[in-house]
C-alpha cells in the first residue's frame, strides 16, 4: 500500500512576525512564506512583518491601532504570534518586553473573546517570544528558567533562545533555539476555522442521516439534554453500520472514529455558551472533519 499523501491547508492561518527595529529577519521566517510539510499535513503559510519601537509610547500607539474594530478580522485570522527582541540589558528593558507581550495578550484576547456577540473558533494562536543576540556589555543575565516563567505569567507565550544555534536539545530532549521555534511552528493547527465554516441560514439536518444528526446533537441546546453522544441511537447505528461496512477496517480506525466522536461531545459542551453563529461554526467544522475520516 502507498503511503498517503497528507492534506493541503489551502488557506491557512497567518504568523505575525513582530520585532524591534534593531533586530534583522531570523532565516527561518525572513520570507514572505513558510513552507512545512509534515507527516499530517502542507501549508503555504503567509507570514506578516511588522516593527515596533521598544518603549511605552511605541507600544501604545501600536496597541491602539490594533485594537479597533477594522483590525478584529486581521488578528482573528493569525494562527502564531513570533515576538522577536534583543536581550535586555537593564531591568527597565525586561519590563518593556513584559509589556509588550502582556499587551499582546490583551489585545488577541479582546479580538477573539471580548468582542460583543463574536468569538473566535481558531485554535488559540501560537504565542512565541524569542530573545535574540544583544551585542551590547554588560547586559542583564537572565536563566531560562527566570525566562519561562516571566513569558508564561504575560499570557502563556513560550521563551525560546535566539543565540542557541544547531540542532540543540535541553535536558527533557527537547528542541531548542531555532530549532523549537520551526518545531512549535510545524505543530501548530493552522486550518483556518473561520473560513467559510459558518453554515448557510437554510441547511437542513435530514433526521434519518446519522451524520447530521451529530451535527444537531451539537447545535440543539434547547431542551436542555446532555446526555453523551456515544449513547445516542444515531451514534449507535452509525459505529455499527462503519462496522459492517468496513470489511478491511481496523481497531484503530474504529478508535479513531471514536475518538472524533468524543471530540464532538466536547464541542457541543464547549459550544453551549456561545452565539448561534458561533455554534454553528463549531458544529460545520466538527462534522466536516468527521466526513474527512470517513
Amino acid at each position: 500500500m502507498s503511503p498517503s499523501i497528507p492534506p493541503t491547508i489551502s488557506n491557512p492561518l497567518r504568523i505575525l512576525y513582530l520585532s524591534s527595529p534593531d533586530i534583522g529577519k531570523i532565516h527561518i521566517l525572513e520570507g514572505d512564506n513558510l513552507s512545512i510539510s509534515t507527516a499530517y499535513y502542507s501549508a503555504i503559510i503567509p507570514i506578516w512583518h511588522d516593527q515596533i519601537n521598544l518603549s511605552s509610547s511605541a507600544i501604545k500607539t501600536w496597541e491602539r491601532e490594533w485594537r479597533t474594530d477594522e483590525a478584529r478580522e486581521v488578528v482573528r485570522s493569525i494562527g502564531a504570534f513570533v515576538v522577536v527582541t534583543p536581550k535586555p540589558l537593564k531591568k527597565d528593558d525586561l519590563d518593556t518586553i513584559r509589556t509588550l507581550l502582556t499587551t499582546l495578550t490583551s489585545l488577541i484576547t479582546h479580538h477573539t473573546q471580548e468582542a460583543a456577540g463574536s468569538y473566535s473558533v481558531n485554535n488559540e494562536p501560537l504565542l512565541l517570544y524569542l530573545g535574540s543576540h544583544q551585542p551590547k556589555v554588560p547586559r542583564l543575565e537572565i536563566s531560562d528558567e527566570e525566562w519561562e516563567d516571566m513569558t508564561r505569567e504575560c499570557g502563556g507565550w513560550e521563551w525560546i533562545d535566539g543565540e542557541v544555534e544547531g540542532e540543540g536539545r535541553n535536558e527533557f530532549g527537547e528542541k531548542v533555539g531555532l530549532g523549537r521555534l520551526l518545531e512549535a511552528l510545524e505543530a501548530h493547527e493552522w486550518e483556518n476555522a473561520e473560513d467559510g465554516a459558518a453554515l448557510p441560514d437554510d441547511f437542513e439536518l435530514e433526521e434519518d442521516d446519522g451524520l447530521s444528526q451529530l451535527a444537531a446533537n451539537i447545535l440543539d441546546d434547547e431542551s436542555g439534554a446532555r446526555e453523551p453522544i456515544l449513547s445516542g441511537p444515531s451514534s449507535k447505528s452509525m459505529k455499527e453500520s462503519n462496522r459492517d461496512t468496513m470489511d478491511e477496517g481496523t481497531d484503530d480506525e474504529i478508535q479513531e472514529l471514536e475518538g472524533m466522536m468524543l471530540k464532538l461531545q466536547a464541542i457541543k459542551d464547549m459550544g453551549a455558551d456561545l452565539p448561534e453563529a458561533e455554534r454553528r461554526k463549531m458544529a460545520a467544522k466538527a462534522v466536516g472533519d468527521l466526513m474527512k475520516k470517513m
